[in-house]
């Protein structure tokens, strides 16, 4: 089974600091995602994905036999002092919300584009 220890600013991380894993976790076990249409493809350098691909990273690691399934750290031990921070398990998705907002802006200049046309037209 992998385990997702968190985020770590790349130039900050040891080599080593992602195989050490401490001796107690809470964590939540979660199934790899699915590819979708709009995720990170192909996956980067060697060692490095674009998203969760557990098989690929299993691979990666010597680990082909690997479970589909990822432990995802929610709290390390306090007193382990392990680097990474476990990344936020429900991330809100507020796409929609952004999508509304910037064609209604959108629709509001071209609005303002065809104000500006016919009242030229009536003026000239």
């Amino acid at each position: 089974m992998l385990l997702d220890l968190g985020i770590e600013p790349e130039d900050a991380r040891p080599a080593d600091s992602l195989l050490a894993a401490p001796p107690r976790l809470t964590g939540v076990l979660r199934a790899g995602p699915k590819h979708r249409p709009f995720m990170a493809t192909p996956d980067g350098a060697p060692g490095e994905f674009g998203w969760r691909n557990v098989p690929a990273i299993a691979a990666y690691l010597g680990a082909p036999g690997a479970a589909p399934e990822m432990l995802m750290l929610e709290q390390p031990a306090a007193t382990v002092g392990v680097k990474p921070q476990p990344a936020p398990l429900d991330i809100p998705n507020n796409h929609l919300a952004y999508a509304i907002t910037w064609f209604g802006l959108a629709a509001a200049l071209i609005g303002v584009y065809i104000a500006a046309l016919i009242r030229r037209r009536k003026a000239g």
